[in-house]
């Protein structure tokens, strides 16, 4: 076995075909704003092109930009339920395409999942589900009052009473946050009895798909906690990161200190923030924050915070670069030695995480969601406790004053991402499960209730 200290490209397997597979149609459903997803599609969809096949992505007015060649596809992705026009056009332009595989990204109303797993389909029908939101009220799935924050709990009545008290935690879209009305997030601030029952049913039409499409092992779990027989249709496809590995190289002098996420309480630069200070007034740091501000009480709150650093810790130098486009991003990692994740909750993996470790960049996270996907203590980066700005700055020392120890996470890093989460890796899982279903040759499958037990007393 090659150990994962390697840091050159990873040799490639050999590569699986998709017999009898000419035609895969990408329905993008996830609306708009969501541009990992779209991010996912095109690489995908490169990779698939580049084995012979046609991919096709269908997407909503809103959503964003792919390829050029994407079709629009009038309220789809859309927070308000679809009508029957809406899903009668989408199922005449996916029989005009006549494809062999349909996948559906995404999806918030259960009638679009049963408009495209109609019983009389001639494709096989997957649902890729790239977060919480069918398992999960306000789509987080994480406690403000368990420890660990991460919940378990199975969609039920009980998430009504939970959310009614402020036990779940919720986005900063959430108008109990003091965000904008979304469809996960009704405009009173409270789920109520047809909000539940809603996502239950949208839950429920996963057993329609022939199979389910998951980026993690904790979404998985979730989905299964309340539709244990779907166990082998449930299938974990790493999700691609666009960069290959970048050549390794030194830190530089000062070392530069990078954070690139939303500026809002739930990202912890606050606590980022409060690490620098615990810091000798002595070292010297380049720091860069990239982000949108969502929320701006909690930026004015940073904003003096940086302030008084730059008076107590007159060596950190503190950049504010605002939200970045694609040449912006490449050079923020570029100049990036050490990112830090300092969020206080979530619901899957970081994507930043790996774009740095793929750039040579080590990474400093919280051991909130799935970010332990890619980052290993120890062995792919340094994992704290949320909230904890002691175990922060401890951590910074060590990269920061230990070159040998970062040059060594980033190879472990870049091994590890560049072997498990690209596109490649993605589409050969999703061959695999191809071969599956055809082999198996499961249609749809309508659920029946289990019969009721006989009462003795009644005969």
């Amino acid at each position: 076995m090659r150990p994962e200290t390697r840091c050159d490209p990873p040799r490639r397997s050999r590569t699986r075909r998709f017999a009898g597979i000419g035609r895969i149609v990408q329905v993008d459903a996830s609306g708009p704003g969501r541009l990992s997803v779209a991010r996912c599609i095109a690489d995908v969809d490169a990779a698939l092109a580049a084995r012979g096949i046609h991919p096709i992505r269908l997407r909503g007015e809103g959503a964003a930009p792919g390829r050029d060649d994407d079709t629009v596809v009038p309220g789809l992705g859309e927070h308000c339920e679809p009508d029957d026009g809406q899903l009668e056009r989408l199922r005449e332009r996916i029989a005009r395409l006549a494809p062999d595989v349909v996948c559906l990204h995404d999806g918030r109303h259960a009638r679009l999942v049963h408009a495209l797993a109609q019983p009389a389909r001639s494709y096989l029908f997957f649902w890729h589900i790239h977060d919480h939101y069918p398992t999960c009220l306000t789509g987080l799935r994480e406690s403000t009052a368990g420890d660990p924050p991460a919940c378990r709990r199975r969609l039920s009545m009980s998430c009504l009473v939970e959310t009614a008290r402020g036990h779940c935690a919720r986005s900063a879209a959430d108008p109990a946050a003091g965000g904008a009305p979304t469809d996960a997030a009704p405009a009173a601030g409270r789920f109520r009895m047809p909000d539940l029952f809603a996502r239950l049913k949208l839950l429920e039409s996963a057993r329609r798909a022939d199979a389910v499409l998951v980026p993690s092992a904790s979404i998985r779990e979730a989905l299964l906690a309340g539709l244990p027989e779907l166990e082998p249709r449930v299938h974990i496809v790493p999700p691609p990161v666009a960069s290959r590995p970048a050549a390794p190289r030194a830190a530089a002098a000062p070392p530069g200190i990078g954070f690139h996420a939303p500026l809002d309480y739930a990202h912890g630069l606050h606590v980022l923030l409060a690490a620098f200070g615990r810091l000798p007034p002595t070292l010297r740091l380049t720091v860069r924050i990239a982000g949108s501000e969502t929320d701006a009480g909690y930026w004015a709150h940073c904003r003096a915070r940086i302030a008084a650093l730059r008076h107590t810790h007159p060596g950190i130098e503190i950049l504010h670069l605002g939200p970045l486009d694609a040449a912006g991003v490449e050079d923020f990692y570029r100049r990036t030695d050490v990112l830090v994740i300092a969020r206080l909750r979530g619901a899957g993996p970081d994507f930043a995480a790996a774009e740095a470790l793929v750039r040579g960049a080590a990474v400093i996270a919280t051991r909130a969601g799935a970010t332990h996907e890619w980052i290993r203590d120890g062995r792919t980066g340094l994992l704290v406790p949320p909230g904890d700005a002691g175990a922060l700055t401890a951590a910074l020392g060590r990269l920061c004053g230990d070159e040998p120890l970062r040059a060594r996470l980033v190879a472990a890093g870049r091994w590890l991402v560049g072997n498990q989460f690209t596109a490649h890796e993605h589409v050969e899982t999703l061959a695999a499960v191809v071969e599956r279903c055809r082999a198996q040759r499961r249609g749809p499958r309508r659920w029946q209730p289990a019969p009721r037990p006989v009462d003795a007393r009644a005969s």
